[in-house]
């Protein structure tokens, strides 16, 4: 393999490190090979018996954490999501079927905001809570 990753780096003009990451591509085309051969079953088998779920995407949960929210309360009556930096936070109430936004009010615009990255967030929670398709 070094002589293999040495002809990477020559004949991509790449970095040690890239030619690794090339390598390890290979590595990974060359074991869904194997398992294809073997057992007739294709990528999708092999991404699954790596316990990844490409299809579904992110957790509304990890979604929420990437934009600074931790979980204060998620029991048999609500989600609550709550940034600690910004005091905003977005409640899910299972029994009304309704989420609240609290904390956004726009004083400027007389109304409540809030971003794309968040409603992705909203939107994949409701998902999961199957209130919507």
């Amino acid at each position: 393999m070094t002589d293999l990753k040495n002809e990477i780096i020559e004949k991509y003009d790449v970095r040690p490190s890239t030619a690794e990451g090339i390598l390890n591509i290979i590595n990974i085309v060359d074991e869904i090979s194997k398992v294809e051969y073997r057992t007739g079953e294709g990528i999708g088998h092999y991404i699954g018996s790596k316990g990844l779920n490409i299809a579904e995407g992110p957790k509304a949960e990890q979604m929420f954490k990437n934009l600074g929210y931790s979980i204060l309360t998620n029991d048999e009556y609500e989600i609550y999501y709550h940034n600690d930096k910004t005091g905003e936070g977005v409640k899910f109430l299972y029994e009304d079927l309704k989420f609240y936004v609290l904390g956004f009010y726009s004083e400027e615009l007389n109304t409540f905001s809030i971003d794309m990255p968040l409603l992705k967030a909203i939107n994949q929670q409701c998902k999961e809570l199957e209130w919507i398709d």
